[in-house]
């Protein structure tokens, strides 16, 4: 999206603060503090989960709503459909578990994420065409 030509092409790119975005979002230093966000994040969660559950016993009638604001939180901030294609684009997690190319959730947002990004077919066929090369590892 921010390598497009509509993108270039648009007035937001020849503006000082089109062009700054444009630079945070195209290093790579800026991806690797999202993925170490999310590595810390999500343990996080994780033991916030576990802590609450034990500290009552596991009893759920009286964490289960406070667990579901976690939840609910959670899938608010993280669980949307480009962070799910961002996750299946990254190698590292891509290649790491391979299962992911068979979850129907990350697959229908994967084309629903090029379907409105790249409005032609013939565009769309191709990328589809470069998706088989990369879950081949080519």
């Amino acid at each position: 999206m921010f390598t497009s030509q509509k993108l270039r092409d648009s007035k937001w790119a020849k503006e000082i603060r089109g062009k700054k975005i444009v630079d945070i979002i195209l290093m790579s230093s800026f991806w690797n503090g999202i993925i170490y966000a999310l590595k810390l994040s999500g343990p996080l969660v994780h033991a916030l989960r576990e802590a609450i559950t034990t500290s009552f016993n596991e009893n759920e009638s009286k964490y289960s709503e406070v667990l579901k604001i976690i939840d609910k939180r959670w899938e608010c901030q993280l669980h949307r459909p480009l962070h799910v294609v961002g996750h299946f684009l990254n190698l590292e997690f891509f290649y790491d578990n391979l299962e992911i190319e068979q979850c129907v959730e990350v697959i229908n947002d994967l084309y629903d994420y090029i379907m409105r990004l790249v409005p032609t077919i013939d565009k769309q066929y191709k990328i589809m065409e470069e998706l088989t090369a990369y879950k081949q590892a080519h």
